[in-house]
C-alpha cells in the first residue's frame, strides 16, 4: 500500500526476483530500496499518445464521422499497455455524439522505461483526440469552441460508439448551461477580450470542456466485490470487505452504507481490516469503483441479515414480515407513528472486547418485546426501555433483590437478541454501604 498505483501493480516483480536471488544465495533476508533518483529514472511513466484523425461536419457543426488511429508508446515491454489502449480506445467520443466512428490502436516498442498504469489509464489521452478535433475545427467553421462542444454533447437515446446507451444524458447540457452561468463565462470573456487587445505581449484564454470517465474495468470479471457481515447478540455489527483504505473514505463509506442498508447508529458498526481469509479474490481497489463495488456487497449482505430478522420479529409481533421496519436503531411496524414503534433493538454502544474471543454471530435478533404498543415493554408488559439506562430503568413484575455493593459496579450484559439481559446499577455512596437496583427482561419462553 502507498506509492504509485502502476508501479506497485505490475513493476515489483522485478526487484522481488532480485531480493529473492540474494536470499537465495545469502541464506538471509534482503530489502532491494531504490534511492529517488534510481525509482524515477527506472520506473514506468504515463504513456504517451500519438493520434491521427479525420472527421466530417455538417452545416450545422455537428460531427457525422470520425476515423482515428491512436499509438501508444508502451515502452520496452508490454506492462499495462493493451488495458491502458483500450480505455484510450473507449473513450475517444469523451461526451459526444458521433454517428460513425472508426477508431485503430496499436502499441509501439520502443527504447524507454516500460510504461505503466497512472491515474486516468488511458482515459486522458483517449479524449484528447475528439478535444484536440473540435479546437482545431471551430475556426475554420467559423462556432465558438464552446457553441460546438454544446451542440455535440450527448442527447437522450443516444449510445456510445461501443454500444452503451447513454442514461440520464439530459444532464450534460443542463449541467453545462449551470456551470457558463455560475462561472458567469460571457462577463469573464469579454474582459480577457479587453485584455488581451490591450496587452501585446501577454494574451489569456477561457474554455469550458466535458469530461466523460468510464469507471469500473474493462475486464469485466474484475466488477466482483464481496462482504462478510456478522450481527452479534449485543445488536454490534463486524463488517469485512475486499476494499483498501488509502485515504480516500472507504471504509467510512462502508461503515454508513452498512448502519444505513441495517437501520442501526453508525457507532455500533465497526470494520475489521481487509483480509483474503474474510473475502477472498478481491479486485484491486481501482478503476473509480472500490465504493460501488464493496458497497454493493456490504448492501446485500445486510439485506439478506435483515430479511432473516424481518421473519423472526414477524413471528414475534404477529404481523407480515413486509410489514416490518428498521431504522434508528428501532424495529417498526408500517403504517405507525414514530411514537407507536416495537421495543428499541438491543443495540448498545460498543464496549472493549479482545479480538481473539468475539461473542458468537447471530442474525435472528428481535426487540424483547412481543407485543407492541404505544410504549415499549418489557417482556412481562412492563412499560420499560430495553435499555442499561439507570435514569429510565424501572422495576419488573419481580425485581431482583437489593445488594451490597462490593465496592465495584455491577457488570452490565449485553442485551441480547433472543434472550434480552438488561442491568443498571445507581450507586448512592454512604458512609457504610451503596444501594444497587437492578432490572430485567427476558423473552418469554416458547
Amino acid at each position: 500500500m502507498g506509492g504509485g498505483f502502476g508501479g506497485k501493480e505490475m513493476q515489483p516483480h522485478g526487484f522481488a526476483a532480485v531480493a529473492a536471488i540474494g536470499a537465495q544465495l545469502t541464506g538471509r533476508p534482503v530489502r532491494v530500496r531504490l534511492t529517488r533518483t534510481q525509482d524515477l529514472t527506472m520506473t514506468g511513466k504515463r504513456h504517451p499518445f500519438h493520434a491521427t484523425w479525420r472527421a466530417g461536419f455538417d452545416d450545422d457543426g455537428r460531427i457525422l464521422a470520425l476515423e482515428t488511429t491512436l499509438t501508444a508508446d508502451g515502452g520496452w515491454s508490454l506492462d499495462l499497455s493493451e488495458p491502458v489502449l483500450g480505455r484510450a480506445l473507449l473513450h475517444v467520443d469523451n461526451a459526444y455524439f458521433i454517428p460513425d466512428v472508426t477508431a485503430h490502436g496499436r502499441i509501439a516498442k520502443t527504447n524507454k522505461t516500460s510504461q505503466t498504469a497512472f491515474r486516468g489509464f488511458g482515459g486522458p489521452q483517449g479524449m484528447f483526440v475528439v478535444e484536440d478535433l473540435l479546437g482545431r475545427v471551430a475556426p475554420l467553421l467559423g462556432i465558438p469552441a464552446d457553441v460546438l462542444r454544446e451542440r455535440n454533447l450527448y442527447a437522450p437515446g443516444q449510445s456510445t460508439p461501443y454500444g452503451q446507451p447513454v442514461r440520464h444524458a439530459e444532464r450534460l447540457r443542463a449541467m453545462w448551461a449551470d456551470l457558463r452561468d455560475s462561472a458567469d463565462l460571457d462577463a469573464r470573456r469579454d474582459a480577457i477580450a479587453r485584455s488581451n487587445a490591450a496587452d501585446p505581449d501577454l494574451k489569456r484564454g477561457l474554455a469550458i470542456t466535458p469530461v466523460k470517465f468510464g469507471i469500473s474495468f474493462t475486464f469485466t470479471s474484475y466488477n466482483q466485490a464481496g462482504a462478510l457481515v456478522h450481527v452479534y447478540r449485543d445488536g454490534s455489527v463486524l463488517v469485512n470487505h475486499g476494499g483498501t483504505e488509502m485515504g480516500q473514505g472507504l471504509h467510512t463509506k462502508m461503515l454508513q452504507v452498512a448502519a444505513t442498508a441495517l437501520g442501526v447508529p453508525i457507532e455500533t458498526v465497526r470494520l475489521a481490516p481487509t483480509r483474503t481469509d474474510k473475502v477472498p479474490n478481491t479486485s484491486a481497489t481501482a478503476a473509480s469503483s472500490g465504493a460501488d463495488l464493496n458497497g454493493g456487497a456490504i448492501k446485500h449482505a445486510c439485506e439478506q441479515i435483515r430479511g432473516r430478522l424481518a421473519s423472526v420479529a414477524a413471528g414475534l409481533l404477529g404481523l407480515d414480515e413486509h410489514d416490518v421496519r428498521f431504522g434508528g436503531g428501532r424495529v417498526g411496524v408500517l403504517g405507525r407513528a414514530r411514537s407507536a414503534w416495537a421495543a428499541p433493538m438491543p443495540i448498545r454502544p460498543r464496549r472493549s472486547r479482545s479480538p481473539r474471543s468475539p461473542p458468537p454471530p447471530t442474525t435472528s435478533a428481535c426487540s424483547c418485546g412481543p407485543r407492541a404498543s404505544t410504549a415499549p415493554q418489557d417482556c412481562t408488559g412492563t412499560p420499560t426501555p430495553c435499555r442499561a439506562n439507570p435514569s429510565s430503568t424501572s422495576r419488573t413484575a419481580s425485581p431482583r433483590p437489593r445488594s451490597r455493593s462490593t465496592g465495584s459496579r455491577a457488570r452490565r450484559a449485553p442485551c441480547a437478541s433472543t434472550s434480552c439481559t438488561t442491568s443498571a446499577t445507581r450507586s448512592r455512596r454512604s458512609s457504610t454501604s451503596a444501594r444497587s437496583r437492578a432490572a430485567s427482561c427476558r423473552a418469554p419462553d416458547g
